[in-house]
């Protein structure tokens, strides 16, 4: 799973989160405490910083991935344009199959699960 670390879309505020490592790093533990091992294995955490879907495309080269699994949250229109989608730069960039998964609205985790903490 990409965990991107969203920075606010103003300008003048971008500065003051760009080297919060702390807070990613508390956003890491979170989503790693709900994925429990009995359900997915062993859960290892790799922090990579850039654009989620190069560095996802990137990443499962180097692994030598046979197929890449992405959720999408099924955003369409102006919030699509504006935000973008992983997934569709994922399916673009990679070097092999790539699987879009649309999570059920109860099945997506909860914002505070993997919301960085307060500074």
């Amino acid at each position: 799973h990409v965990l991107p670390y969203l920075i606010p879309a103003e300008p003048g505020v971008v500065w003051a989160t760009i080297d919060d490592g702390s807070r990613i790093e508390h956003a890491l533990e979170n989503l790693a405490l709900a994925v429990p091992e009995k359900e997915f294995g062993k859960v290892c955490l790799d922090v990579r910083m850039g654009d989620p879907g190069q560095v996802a495309s990137d990443r499962a080269e180097e692994l030598g991935a046979e197929l890449i699994v992405v959720g999408s949250h099924g955003r369409t229109g102006l919030t699509r344009l504006v935000l973008g989608s992983v997934a569709e730069r994922v399916t673009r960039l990679a070097h092999c199959p790539v699987l879009v998964v649309k999570l059920l609205p109860e099945k997506v985790p909860s914002a505070e699960a993997i919301q960085p903490a307060p500074a």
